[in-house]
């Protein structure tokens, strides 16, 4: 906290925005680790820094992308940066993101997803840019960490009624009961909220005959 009450959000901001990859590592680095802290997050974005943190998920250097991601990942969290969060349409720049090999890379990204599908006016908007078709390759990528991610992003878009039909058809039914067996008790709890869910959509539940 002494970091940011000292005023060193903004020199932070600056170096994020430099020519040099490895200064730029370093300052988002600096980001993320300042965002755990609940009282920072919301100071994060109210310096700006969704611009630059934007253009780190963009990077092609894996490092600078992994560090962006677990920054937003934190300040995802903070319900109070909700508004900023939909108008940056970052959720967009995460997408793209997910296509990197990188698990722990495709970890972040997919937590910070799931962060934001939180919020229900991005619960639509995500599964309209795309978000659907890559969370369903983690879904069933064998790395544990990743899927659970990946799960915790569909249970929250399978919340929204318009997403359940979408979700059914692109993701399928199979893959959250294969989750349910197969893994955690954390998997589970988000397979089976991805059922109860989905199981309103006709013609997948028996009720519907």
């Amino acid at each position: 906290v002494g970091i940011v009450e000292a005023g060193g959000l903004v020199p932070l901001l600056r170096l994020v925005e430099t020519s040099d990859v490895a200064t730029q590592q370093e300052a988002v680095a600096a980001l993320a680790n300042l965002a755990r802290n609940p009282s920072n997050q919301r100071k994060i974005v109210k310096c700006g820094a969704l611009i630059p943190l934007s253009a780190a998920l963009r990077s092609r250097d894996p490092e600078l992308l992994r560090q962006g991601a677990r920054c937003l990942a934190n300040i995802s969290l903070n319900k109070e940066n909700k508004h900023q969060l939909i108008d940056s349409k970052i959720g967009t720049v995460l997408i793209t993101a997910l296509a990197n090999e990188n698990t722990d890379i495709q970890r972040l990204v997919a937590m910070a997803l799931a962060n934001l599908a939180a919020y229900e006016p991005l619960q639509l908007q995500l599964v309209s840019d795309g978000v659907l078709e890559p969370l369903n390759r983690l879904l069933t990528s064998g790395n544990e960490d990743v899927e659970l991610q990946a799960a915790r992003c569909l249970a929250s878009l399978s919340q929204h009624e318009e997403n359940k039909p979408k979700i059914a058809r692109h993701v399928g039914i199979s893959n959250f009961i294969q989750l349910a067996r197969n893994r955690s008790a954390d998997h589970q709890i988000c397979a089976a909220t991805c059922l109860a869910n989905l199981s309103t959509v006709r013609g997948i539940s028996a009720s519907w005959g």
